[in-house]
């Protein structure tokens, strides 16, 4: 009887496996498909200035020129345009978009700015006038009016022009350089 019992038991495990059986080659050849195409899964991360004025497009790992046109104008915007209250937050803002290998030359560069901005009781704005991008050579010039003031009283107003230079890393695009130019009218 125990004979009997047994061998149905056994007959129910078999008839189970054998029914589950495909179900878990399926699931196994799925998971193996999954892991593979994982591979070539192009995954990308994009520092996105906080404001968009124009659509832009990213084809593969190269950027369109509007992408470049408005982070050149957030990351100026920052360095361009502060007081000494607002120039260490935008600083910290601006650290996340520099290249890392430079970023000890930036916070040394602009910790002294903030250091003269405090002292003089001094601010200044930019108005970006015009705008070029160079995907050749990933820069964005940039020509505008430079107010200076002390205080509340504007001192200075001069025509001034600047090169961003960005480099990409993977598929994150950083600020490389930062250099005031010669102004062509």
């Amino acid at each position: 009887m125990k004979y009997t019992a047994l061998t149905a038991q056994l007959q129910a495990i078999l008839k189970q496996r054998n029914m589950l059986f495909p179900i878990v080659m399926i699931m196994e050849v799925s998971q193996v498909l999954l892991i593979i195409l994982l591979f070539w899964k192009d995954d990308r991360t994009l520092f996105m200035p906080p404001v968009l004025d124009k659509p832009f497009s990213i084809h593969g790992s190269s950027y369109s020129a509007s992408y470049y046109e408005q982070m050149g104008l957030f990351l100026a915007n920052l360095l361009l345009t502060k007081t000494a209250e607002t120039a260490e937050h935008q600083h910290q803002l601006l650290f996340k978009y520099v290249d890392p290998e430079l970023l000890g030359v930036f916070k040394r560069d602009l910790m002294d700015e903030v250091d003269t901005l405090k002292k003089d009781n001094a601010g200044y704005v930019f108005y970006t006038t015009e705008t070029k991008v160079n995907l050749g050579n990933h820069s964005v010039l940039l020509k505008g009016e430079r107010h200076t003031y002390v205080g509340a009283q504007r001192i200075d107003v001069s025509k001034e022009a600047y090169r961003l230079m960005f480099v990409q890393r993977g598929h994150l695009l950083y600020l490389r350089n930062f250099q005031k130019e010669t102004v062509n009218e």
